[in-house]
């Protein structure tokens, strides 16, 4: 019996501060993650490189540390942008925090992606995307690790 209370002892002692009681707490929120920008970088060989911008909203009433992140854009069910970064800042409790990071495209899911579109679209100046970002918090601690998604559609008209 006294090596369980020691072993749950040393177990809370450990929890970074503030961070522990987050996710054990039956309020915790996971924070919200949306796609603010998308900026052409240089391109390198067949590989186009993004810098996009993130907006990460942490809902709860304490800080959270994170130790990375990965994330992937799909268009159309293609996983068409990727990226990881381990410079991702603390997200303050009821903040909000802007991050840029570098990503790179899958040249054979873009060229199936446009293939797609131009067999699909009954008028070519004309698009429906289904978009899906999917982001992975791996936070500090014994704190679990924290899978994102959003979807939504978005309608491009082209001009001639």
């Amino acid at each position: 019996m006294t090596s369980r209370i020691i072993a749950i002892w040393l177990v809370v002692s450990l929890l970074p501060m503030g961070q522990g009681c987050a996710w054990l707490n039956p309020n915790f929120e996971s924070p919200q993650v949306t796609l603010e920008s998308l900026e052409l970088l240089e391109q390198r060989g067949l590989s186009q490189r993004f810098r996009i911008g993130l907006r990460l909203l942490n809902p709860n009433s304490r800080t959270l540390s994170v130790n990375g992140m990965s994330y992937t854009l799909s268009l159309n069910g293609f996983k068409l942008i990727s990226g990881v970064s381990n410079r991702i800042p603390d997200l303050l409790a009821y903040g909000e925090t802007r991050v840029f990071l570098q990503a790179g495209t899958d040249l054979f899911e873009a060229l199936r992606l446009l293939r797609s579109l131009t067999a699909q679209s009954q008028d070519p100046l004309h698009y429906s995307l289904h978009y899906q970002l999917n982001a992975k918090l791996d936070l500090k601690g014994l704190a679990p690790t924290l899978n994102i998604r959003r979807m939504g559609t978005v309608d491009l008209a082209l001009t001639r």
